[in-house]
């Protein structure tokens, strides 16, 4: 055996003696980062006969830490790296939560399972305020619908950065494109600036005292909160399969009859917010927001919706929308899965597609199959979390109409704080 076969990063880590050479990891990356050992992993001192128990060797420097391998490995050789959720009782500790956390916790706990079991769980916990990331999504919305017509009209494109997948996956394979992505901060870094910088003010709160923790599905935000030029007001990133189990070590209960809800003024929330970890809600959003900035009515009959292509695998696809709104007319590209988004950055850089926004979501399916959820090997079932979702966002109170909050937002200064100076990794 080896004397120290684990191997980690932010976001991973992988125990060499659990393998068992099965390949599923290998397979299932679409960027081709992982592949049978021909050669001693990485950072690692081996011997000879050392060499022969790694069965799997991974390209650190181009793994975008999306985890989908996780999600694949049948006896966690490759799991995830977990963060201890520590809290600090002298801190105001703040949780965000992900839409698709709840679907987890609902395959565990049964369906009537809602945010409110979560965030009473969470009190007892020394947890104090309670944010829905889907607030981040309509905080962000009108910064980017600025920046895609500002493109228009300077014949660019941009590329969006809800996917933290996506970032590191332009940085590290396709840099020529840095230039074209967002500047958006996505939905849970734009939320977190927002807590510490104008709701603390708003509330005469002192935000050094905040301790912002992030519950989410994906894998790449653990890396991501190592980033200053992105992540500075977080603190914490906790995955959904680290929840679960903070939840069993605390002997969680289902209690019933209980109305704990999210931090006040902030539950209205849009409809197509609710639903952005499911690919194509974010870009309609987009769209309807575009339409709105030209004082033009929208309805779904406007819009021109077209496969491009379908993959066997996982039900991965790229669409196209197109409509025409501000005598522009608008071609959006929405990439599900890892396959996709590789082929439509090529098809970009072939001059085979000219988009003038780009919706990537590294993993299948969307958010609701991330690297941080439980593994799920029925694509059947991860197609039931998205529809899960859906069914959620059904039950809660949604808003059309604009937000006062986020309207008074954008006429201030403080609407900088939810952009992003994004800096390449330097080695």
């Amino acid at each position: 055996m080896l004397q120290n076969p684990t191997y980690q990063t932010p976001a991973l880590q992988i125990n060499f003696n659990k393998c068992i050479s099965c390949q599923n990891c290998v397979d299932l990356c679409e960027f081709s980062i992982l592949k049978t050992c021909d050669n001693s992993f990485p950072l690692v001192q081996e011997t000879r006969n050392q060499k022969k128990q790694m069965r799997i060797s991974l390209n650190t420097s181009d793994c975008i830490s999306c985890g989908q391998c996780v999600i694949a490995c049948p006896t966690q050789a490759i799991s995830i790296n977990q963060s201890i959720l520590k809290l600090d009782k002298t801190k105001i500790n703040i949780a965000i939560l992900s839409p698709a956390v709840l679907i987890a916790v609902q395959e565990k706990f049964g369906e009537k399972f809602i945010f409110s079991h979560l965030i009473t769980f969470l009190k007892q916990h020394n947890f104090e305020l309670f944010f829905d990331a889907s607030y981040g999504v309509d905080l962000v919305i009108k910064e980017e619908v600025n920046m895609v017509i500002a493109a228009k009209k300077a014949q660019k494109f941009i590329i969006g950065s809800q996917c933290s997948g996506v970032c590191q996956l332009i940085e590290k394979q396709f840099p020529q494109y840095l230039t074209n992505l967002s500047t958006v901060k996505n939905q849970y870094n734009a939320l977190s600036s927002y807590i510490k910088h104008v709701y603390s003010q708003k509330m005469q709160m002192d935000p050094d005292k905040f301790f912002i923790v992030h519950f989410t599905p994906c894998l790449v935000e653990k890396e991501f909160k190592f980033r200053k030029d992105i992540s500075k007001d977080v603190d914490l990133v906790i995955s959904t399969v680290e929840l679960l189990e903070f939840m069993d070590q605390n002997n969680f209960v289902n209690t019933k009859d209980i109305n704990d809800q999210f931090t006040q003024n902030f539950n209205s929330i849009s409809k197509f917010a609710k639903q952005f970890q499911v690919p194509g809600y974010y870009t309609e959003l987009l769209a309807r927001q575009i339409f709105s900035s030209y004082s033009e009515s929208f309805d779904m009959s406007q819009i021109n919706i077209s496969s491009l292509q379908k993959y066997d695998r996982f039900n991965q696809s790229i669409k196209l929308l197109s409509f025409t709104s501000g005598n522009f007319f608008f071609t959006f590209v929405i990439a599900n899965g890892a396959k996709a988004v590789l082929d439509v950055f090529q098809m970009i850089k072939n001059g085979k597609l000219s988009p003038d926004f780009v919706e990537c979501l590294i993993c299948n399916t969307g958010c609701c199959n991330g690297g941080g959820m439980p593994q799920k090997f029925s694509f059947i079932d991860i197609v039931h979390r998205s529809q899960q979702l859906m069914a959620n966002t059904k039950l809660v109170k949604t808003n059309e109409d604009k937000n006062p909050d986020i309207e008074e937002f954008y006429q201030s200064s403080d609407v900088q704080i939810i952009k992003q100076n994004y800096i390449p990794y330097s080695d």
